[in-house]
């Protein structure tokens, strides 16, 4: 067992098309877990299943934190979370014990975890605005997770965009890449004017990149 969940931590996915962090610090911390979960007998939907209850953790520790805990907690319990978002289809995938039922669950995790998110950005920014900017966010997340959702069994399509053009595409997945926003709003927890424009901002460029995914697709079909 220990010689099959090390090679399980050395494996290597053929994972390009994802932004860096999630493919070099995400995706290397999901390959540690992966390997104590398999060590210790779990499930791949027990893996997802743990990673929800840490991103849950992490938006009360968010939400109700204070000073230096309402930023440290919540930022190693949602990388942990993530991690953990990664390692389930690592070990469903070394194990061959991939199902559309995991893949179901994975998704209603994903839609859970962003709602908690929200409510708990309305918790740090109360009044009109924290609601407004929660459900901008909530509406780009739910949008984006989605359209990925029905196009991800297919051939992602492809454009010669040009040079401009892919530079900016790969700055928007760098932008959007969950390690990286979920790092810059346990950063900006402190300054709620900030925390509410770059949550807005964001959830605008989910809502930007679902259309643009969507006609792309479309267009090709």
């Amino acid at each position: 067992m220990i010689q099959r969940a090390a090679e399980l931590l050395t494996r290597r996915y053929d994972t390009p098309d994802q932004a860096f962090m999630t493919r070099e610090v995400s995706q290397r911390l999901g390959a540690v877990l992966a390997a104590g979960a398999f060590s210790l007998r779990m499930s791949p939907n027990a893996v997802t299943l743990t990673g929800l209850v840490c991103m849950l953790l992490g938006a009360w520790a968010f939400a109700a934190g204070e000073g230096a805990a309402g930023i440290v907690a919540p930022l190693l319990l949602w990388q942990l979370g993530f991690g953990f978002d990664c390692a389930d289809g690592q070990l469903a995938r070394a194990t061959k014990r991939q199902s559309p039922f995991g893949g179901w669950l994975d998704v209603a995790c994903d839609h859970i975890r962003q709602g908690a998110l929200c409510l708990a950005l309305t918790a740090v920014s109360p009044g009109l605005a924290g609601y407004a900017v929660a459900l901008l966010l909530l509406s780009g997340m739910t949008v984006y997770l989605h359209t990925v959702a029905v196009i991800k069994f297919s051939a992602p399509p492809k454009l010669e965009l040009g040079v401009h053009a892919g530079r900016l595409r790969v700055l928007v997945k760098e932008l959007l890449d969950t390690p990286v926003f979920l790092l810059t709003l346990c950063l900006l927890r402190p300054w709620p004017s900030l925390l509410l424009l770059y949550a807005a901002g964001n959830g605008v460029l989910l809502l930007a990149r679902a259309v643009a995914l969507a006609k792309l697709r479309l267009a090709r079909a």
